[in-house]
């Protein structure tokens, strides 16, 4: 029930003004705020995605035999002390911040669109260097 000065609504009342709301401040900027007040927590995961593996990934931990690692030559994992993985984790962080230095500029010269392509370009390199890096450089380098 709704009292004569308004002090309490209806499921229709909000009903009309949650579409209000987003008639007024269009569906695409909720989207965008609600995209930026989330996508921060994908990227603490990335830069602890790191620690379910570490003790298979240092050698701490026999991995399981891969189909295929002696074929390319492969190792199933790369020997490496706290501090060299605690590097290899903090390097997402670093490329990061080195990246969004840069980024602005990159997108002066090439635009949004050659932005988009030289980030994928360089994801796949990166993801290249951690696949198939037999050492801590390679994998440092693709991080």
């Amino acid at each position: 029930m709704m009292s004569r000065n308004g002090a309490k609504f209806t499921a229709y009342g909000w009903a009309v003004c949650i579409w209000a709301l987003i008639n007024s401040f269009q569906v695409y900027r909720v989207v965008s705020i609600i995209a930026a007040l989330t996508l921060h927590l994908q990227f603490g995961y990335h830069v602890s995605v790191l620690n379910q593996i570490q003790a298979v990934l240092t050698c701490q931990n026999t991995a399981p035999d891969v189909a295929g690692v002696e074929l390319l030559k492969l190792t199933t994992c790369i020997p490496m002390s706290q501090v060299a993985f605690s590097f290899l984790t903090a390097i997402f962080t670093i490329g990061g911040l080195s990246g969004s230095l840069v980024a602005n500029m990159v997108m002066d010269s090439v635009g949004r669109r050659g932005t988009h392509r030289l980030c994928a370009v360089l994801v796949l390199i990166g993801t290249a260097f951690m696949g198939l890096g037999t050492s801590l450089f390679p994998f440092l380098l693709g991080r």
